[in-house]
Order: structure tokens, then sequence, then C-alpha cells
């Protein structure tokens, strides 16, 4: 399928583009600076993460492991329910979202300016619809 190929294209050569920034000045990859988009997002526990990432709860552990090692994750247990773990990103954590945020603007910068800003908007408005009708819902 067209879309499948193009989206992992996509995906491909954002990697190749971010990973770089990620090691050098972060020492982390892709994987685990998403994990933090996800915590940032609302996911406040591992099995939220393992949810999301079709990753089984063990994997989840040992990647919050080494960001909680890295001081970008506190882990505390859940005041509503102390079976649970519950996740948030440390000053350090956030400050490493915002500044990849920006950094990521800087490195797509002129592949996305070789794109007419009519057509960066169609496509951005047809992720978003896409990312939005695949959403798990109560409804679907």
């Amino acid at each position: 399928m067209a879309l499948i190929r193009t989206l992992g294209s996509v995906h491909k050569a954002m990697r190749a583009r971010l990973t770089p920034l990620l090691a050098e000045r972060f020492g982390i990859d892709l994987g685990l600076f998403i994990l933090l988009r996800q915590i940032e997002d609302g996911a406040a526990h591992p099995g939220d993460l393992a949810r999301e990432s079709m990753e089984p709860p063990s994997q989840i552990s040992r990647r919050l492991d080494k960001l909680q090692r890295l001081n970008l994750v506190h882990r505390t247990l859940d005041p509503e329910d102390s079976r649970r773990i519950r996740l948030a990103l440390t000053p350090e954590g956030r400050a490493v979202v915002e500044t990849v945020d920006a950094s990521a603007v800087e490195a797509l910068g002129p592949a996305l300016a070789a794109i007419p800003a009519e057509v960066r908007r169609t496509v951005m408005e047809g992720l978003q619809a896409l990312a939005g009708a695949l959403a798990p819902g109560p409804t679907r």
C-alpha cells in the first residue's frame, strides 16, 4: 500500500536526521525520545506506554530505567493506587523535549522549506485527520 510505504519512508528519513542529534546531545535514541513525548502528552503509567507503543512491559521498564538514570523521568507510587507507578518528566526531561522540538524544526527546516506552504498545510491536515480516524475511541 502506497500510504504505508510513504509513511515508512518519512519515518526513516526523520529518524536519520534526528538520531544523531538525540545521541550526541542527550545520549538517547528516537525510541526513548518518543517515550518522553508520550509522558509529556499524558501517559502517566508504564502500562500506558506499553499499550501506546505496542511493546512488552518489560521493554518499557528497561527504557524507563535508562531515562531515570539520565534524570529525564521520575517514577513514584501512584497516590490513588499504590500498586501502580506514576511517571513524570523531570525539569531536565522537559528541557530535552523542548530542545529537541526546536532542533527538529531546525534540522527539518531546509527540507520543509522546499515544499510549498499550501502543500505543507494540506499534508498536515491530512495526517491529523488520519491520526484522528485511527485513534482508538468508544465510538469506533
